[in-house]
């Protein structure tokens, strides 16, 4: 299982403070997952890493990626690559998302590299990263029309405790 040690911007979604490679969400909707692993191969062989979603701990049929990696260049300098995967998920609230794998090698691992300034300056590199983006609730059923009168109308929708979000809403009728 990938760990997560650090929360940017999560809006709706939170952290398992124990189980760290659970990501959690607290509204029923539809979700855009994208996940980022920064691999390495640190074998004199090509190897793979095979990396899919689960939800709630059931693996997700078709949600897997085989990424092949070259041989290490030389002793000290292993292969790298970036994976990517995304995947469309219907989650209720409370559901968790989390990122599992398997290697070909104990010689592929996740490569954290540190902010550098030589040979030139760059920003450090995480060894994963995961994006995920609220699409959709299940239905309209999620945002109504709770009260109206002649020109003015109120609107509701789910349950929400993040603070600091504003919702905006376009009514046509």
């Amino acid at each position: 299982m990938v760990e997560w040690t650090t929360e940017h911007e999560i809006n709706g979604m939170y952290l398992d403070g124990v189980n760290t490679s659970r990501i959690y969400v607290r509204n029923d909707g539809i979700y855009k997952t994208l996940f980022s692993l920064q691999l390495a191969n640190a074998n004199n062989d090509a190897e793979y890493a095979d990396v899919w979603f689960r939800v709630n701990g059931s693996d997700i049929t078709d949600s897997g990626k085989r990424f092949g990696l070259p041989a290490r260049k030389s002793n000290g300098d292993p292969s790298h690559l970036t994976g990517t995967a995304s995947h469309v998920l219907d989650l209720n609230a409370g559901d968790y998302i989390e990122i599992a794998g398997a290697t070909s090698s104990s010689n592929v691992s996740l490569e954290h590299y540190a902010a550098s300034t030589t040979p030139y300056t760059r920003p450090s590199i995480p060894s994963a990263q995961i994006n995920i983006t609220y699409i959709a609730p299940y239905s309209m059923d999620n945002v109504y029309v709770s009260a109206q009168t002649n020109g003015t109308a109120t609107v509701s929708h789910f349950a929400n405790d993040t603070s600091d979000v504003k919702y905006a809403y376009v009514i046509i009728g």
